[in-house]
């Protein structure tokens, strides 16, 4: 596998390697130079059961983003992203009261009508404005990075309320990624080179069919602060209502087969909450015993929705090192 830059990997793979474990010992990236104008963030932390070989990181920092040109954009830019082509506006589902779900394709700038290209499905978390989340500055920056990146993205607006309508959120999710792989040329998606990246209450419901199913097109997987197991609405459920929404937490279905799964990248913000640190860190210990593809990137300071919230290079650095680990397993070596 790749290594990626700057940053030590969590790696818990199907092998006999095993010296430090996921969710026990911790490796640091090298010192980065400070800003002059203030101390320098903490540097991002990894984990890993394979041998602690650190990479050394490269002597230029992250690159420095422009002022963000919209609200809540993340903290991480690349020079032009914000000329790359947009379908936005496209319908893919209407719901039986009517409401039109629409998405928005992001491809590569200089992007050519005959040609598809590898795609990640980024679905949203919650928000305030739960109408047209595609819509904010988030997402709609994280679309630019990647298709500035060479691969295409999909923002989309579905049903996400609470944990209890996950069944609804996931048949949203899984309507959506059966339209673009059905209407993959128009769109100009490679139907087979797919990702998904999930963020904070998205994880149940967007993760569900990557780690159930196991679809050969799905390349790869990221987590960005997600609950990763749901025990935390056991005390609020019925017993057999949480069986069923319990079937949804990532971790369960972990469980089952986890070599087979893709490579995962699983990243944690050590200021988030306790509920949702403790499923990660259950969820990263699960991966280690059962020797899973997943990998953990941790912000030792970072907020839940660091990578908008905190502006600082340890955030930039996380959000460069997932746009690498999706051209890893997407793009065409």
């Amino acid at each position: 596998m790749k290594k990626l830059h700057k940053l030590v990997l969590a790696s818990c793979l199907a092998s006999s390697m095993v010296t430090v474990a996921c969710g026990a010992g911790v490796e640091t990236a090298s010192q980065q130079t400070p800003q002059t104008e203030t101390p320098a963030t903490p540097p991002a932390t990894t984990q890993t059961s394979a041998p602690p070989a650190q990479t050394t990181a490269a002597t230029e920092p992250a690159s420095q983003p422009a002022k963000p040109k919209l609200p809540n954009s993340i903290v991480y830019t690349i020079d032009g992203m914000e000329n790359v082509q947009v379908k936005e506006n496209q319908t893919y589902k209407t719901l039986p009261d009517g409401d039109d779900l629409m998405l928005d394709v992001y491809l590569p700038e200089d992007a050519v009508k005959e040609k598809t290209y590898p795609t990640v499905i980024i679905v949203h978390g919650r928000g305030r404005n739960p109408v047209n989340l595609k819509s904010r500055g988030q997402y709609i920056t994280w679309g630019q990075l990647i298709a500035k990146s060479g691969m295409a993205a999909v923002t989309f607006n579905y049903r996400l309320s609470t944990f209890d309508r996950t069944a609804e959120s996931y048949e949203d999710i899984k309507d959506l990624v059966s339209y673009v792989r059905q209407h993959a040329d128009s769109l100009q998606i490679d139907k087979d080179r797919m990702a998904i990246i999930t963020y904070s209450a998205s994880g149940a419901a967007g993760l569900y069919m990557p780690l159930k199913e196991r679809p050969p097109f799905i390349k790869a997987m990221v987590s960005y602060y997600n609950w990763l197991d749901l025990e935390h609405m056991r005390e609020f459920t019925e017993p057999a209502d949480f069986d069923k929404l319990n079937e949804f937490a990532p971790i369960t279905q972990l469980q089952r087969e986890p070599q087979k799964i893709a490579p995962m990248l699983v990243v944690k913000a050590g200021k988030d909450s306790e509920q949702i640190n403790t499923s990660i860190d259950n969820f990263m210990k699960t991966a280690k015993e059962k020797q899973a593809n997943v990998q953990l990137l941790e912000h030792p300071d970072g907020d839940h929705g660091f990578d908008f919230e905190n502006d600082n290079d340890t955030s930039r650095e996380i959000i460069k090192q997932t746009v690498e680990f999706l051209k890893e397993h997407l793009l065409e070596k």
